[in-house]
């Protein structure tokens, strides 16, 4: 079924239980300039400043609109006393997110990862923007673990 949303179309529509309806999708812009980054291996800091474990750089014939990002990695600490900072940052300039994670409920001497996700909308000017994903510990000397890390970003509008 075709129906209008102003200048936009939505695509098709499955009405019912476990139905699902596309997103609208002005001009045909949807999931163009797919693409992803990751860093699979654990990494490891002592460091209580941000050192960073993945990138992902976009072209600079990027065009200017609003891109989703979409962001996972699993952490861990070698102290239940201690945190993990991790943070999302655009051209290492914009604060997506920044969180503080514990490993508390862990027992000691276990080696568990724990799991973090989350996802933006960013407006984008034309031109080359990179992702970067950071982490550190709250304590120097302390150890604090990052691996699993994955970026998927494509534009939405």
């Amino acid at each position: 079924m075709q129906e209008s949303a102003g200048d936009e179309e939505i695509l098709s529509w499955t009405a019912g239980v476990g139905g699902a309806m596309d997103k609208w999708v002005p001009g045909g812009l949807f999931a163009q300039n797919f693409q992803t980054a990751e860093s699979l291996a654990k990494s490891d800091t002592n460091s209580s400043s941000y050192q960073q474990k993945l990138r992902i750089t976009l072209p600079a014939t990027l065009p200017a609109g609003t891109y989703r990002l979409e962001w996972s990695a699993c952490f861990d600490q070698d102290s239940d006393s201690d945190l993990t900072y991790i943070r999302v940052q655009v051209d290492d300039t914009t604060t997506l997110i920044e969180v503080a994670a514990t490993s508390l409920w862990e027992r000691s001497g276990y080696d568990l990862r724990h799991p973090i996700e989350g996802y933006a909308d960013v407006v984008l000017t034309a031109g080359s923007h990179y992702f970067d994903l950071d982490w550190r510990t709250s304590d120097t000397g302390e150890t604090a673990s990052i691996a699993d890390a994955r970026f998927a970003v494509w534009r939405l509008l």
